[in-house]
């Protein structure tokens, strides 16, 4: 009896023991299921602040204080400012774009004249008044700059032709098929007819302004009547055409149309 009785006790305890090992081992295992998902649960929490981070930085709506605190770190390039020149062409880059073999002390560049390989002429400083209107700060000078396309255009010698392809869809844009041509046209304009490009170069300065700002819009008479003077100073085709003038009106050369010249076509 007492041996049957120890057994059934032995039994017992053997029997707590397993389902105490079990409940214990079921325990473990849940905190572990628990630990991991927690875990996956902060990974796609980061990965959403990161993808959102990125996103508002691409759209330039990135805010400093939210970046900081959240557990997105976004780093920044900085290329300096662009003040680095070339010790040839005096061209600008940034530190960063100099020629591997060379260094900081000592940068050499080749997008701009192939470190010294390539001979640039210098740039001739514009001629008065064109300087000042492209540099000076007063407010006739400012507006000059902000019309500057009008007074190309008032001034312009020859017109451009070409065919044009047009887009019926899309942003604009502006392309053409084949080459492009600059005609000049004859040097006066016709009885009746408007003079442009060339032309307005062989007919009185107000006429000549008059005509500016019909075609291109509000400019300055004044203004216009001083570039005119300094680009027939300067410009060489301008001298050529005028001298050209001169000598069919004086008639050192033979008038179009005439008998020995060139036709009228």
């Amino acid at each position: 009896m007492e041996l049957t009785e120890k057994k059934h006790r032995k039994r017992r305890a053997s029997s707590t023991a397993v389902d105490s090992s079990a409940t214990s081992s079921e325990h473990h295992n849940s905190e572990a299921e628990d630990r991991k998902q927690s875990t996956l649960a902060a990974v796609r929490k980061r990965k959403y602040r990161h993808q959102t981070a990125k996103r508002n930085l691409e759209a330039g709506l990135i805010d400093i204080s939210v970046a900081e605190s959240t557990d997105t770190i976004v780093s920044i390039h900085d290329c300096g400012t662009m003040r680095v020149e070339c010790q040839h062409c005096r061209a600008k880059f940034f530190a960063s774009e100099r020629l591997s073999h060379s260094s900081m002390r000592n940068p050499k560049f080749g997008l701009c004249c192939g470190d010294g390989k390539i001979k640039l002429w210098t740039v001739p400083e514009p001629p008065e008044p064109l300087a000042t209107l492209l540099t000076d700060t007063s407010q006739r000078c400012r507006l000059f700059r902000r019309n500057i396309r009008r007074y190309n255009c008032a001034l312009c010698m020859a017109s451009m032709q070409a065919n044009e392809v047009t887009f019926s869809q899309g942003p604009s844009a502006f392309k053409v098929h084949g080459e492009i041509y600059r005609f000049i046209g004859p040097m006066h304009h016709s009885e009746g007819q408007q003079p442009k490009c060339l032309q307005t170069f062989f007919v009185d300065a107000t006429m000549q302004a008059s005509v500016g700002v019909e075609r291109f819009g509000e400019i300055d008479t004044d203004l216009m009547t001083d570039l005119r003077e300094m680009l027939q100073l300067n410009n060489s085709y301008v001298r050529s055409f005028v001298s050209i003038d001169e000598q069919l009106q004086s008639g050192l050369l033979p008038q179009s149309g005439t008998a020995g010249g060139p036709s009228s076509e």
